[in-house]
């Protein structure tokens, strides 16, 4: 159930690429990864309630089918993103975290009773989620800061070149006109 990837230590893309939502998206896998391991150890919120097989006839009556979220479906909300596609995605960390509110509040709607284990559960993901989001948080504002330095300077430097172009062009027009000058007082 786990996503591998190769742990280069790095999210960066190349400053001219135009991923949509690349580092976001590992970013965002990464969360998913850590919070449900660390959170959901029975796997409780890992799949869809479904009402006959988890013995929970009336769920759907007691929680909106539109409201209900787990973490598969928070998975492919995130390879939506990850793919530019814009509807139901999560593309933040407010999204994430978000979309984790709706897996506690649906558990807790449902069950009711405060000593319930599933309901425990829920208040488990809510208890343990909150450092791992937080640390996150704080390498998601690292990277965009990164990410605007680059861009800095890049701009910086193009606008450099872009200089030197133009003084090249206007030197290349200076001379040749000097050299017309010359030529044309020669011919007197």
């Amino acid at each position: 159930r786990s996503r591998s990837r190769s742990r280069s230590g790095s999210f960066f893309t190349h400053p001219h690429e135009h991923t949509h939502f690349k580092w976001q998206t590992e970013m965002l896998f990464d969360l998913l990864i850590s919070v449900e391991r660390k959170t959901d150890l029975y796997g409780f919120f890992s799949k869809p309630v479904n009402p006959d097989l988890d013995e929970c006839p009336d769920y759907y009556d007691v929680v909106d089918i539109n409201d209900a979220m787990c973490f598969d479906t928070m998975r492919k909300m995130i390879a939506r993103a990850g793919s530019g596609e814009t509807n139901d995605v999560i593309t933040s960390i407010q999204e994430f975290k978000s979309c984790l509110n709706r897996i506690i509040k649906c558990a807790r709607d449902y069950n009711t009773d405060e000593e319930n284990f599933v309901r425990k559960q829920a208040d488990l993901i809510e208890k343990r989620s909150d450092g791992i989001i937080m640390a996150m948080s704080l390498k998601w504002a690292d990277h965009e800061k990164a990410i605007k330095e680059m861009q800095e300077k890049l701009k910086q430097e193009k606008g450099a070149r872009e200089r030197e172009a133009a003084k090249a062009k206007a030197d290349e027009e200076t001379k040749a006109e000097e050299e017309s000058k010359a030529k044309a007082e020669k011919a007197r």
